[in-house]
């Protein structure tokens, strides 16, 4: 099992440490599909909603 945090796009929700068992997690979190980015250099990923400019997230 994963941890993390989630950290909300709108700025007025606080941020929450979370744990993650599988994908359902992941795309509940950020409110649907998942979009991983790999941060090497961190040695983190961060998953953001995969729709979200089109969801107006900007």
């Amino acid at each position: 099992m994963a941890k993390g945090l989630l950290i909300p796009w709108d700025g007025a929700t606080p941020i929450a440490e979370r744990e993650f068992a599988k994908l359902e997690d992941y795309q509940a979190a950020v409110g649907g599909y998942t979009e991983p980015v790999y941060v090497v250099s961190q040695g983190c990923t961060i998953d953001g909603n995969e729709e979200g400019c089109f969801d107006g997230f900007r």
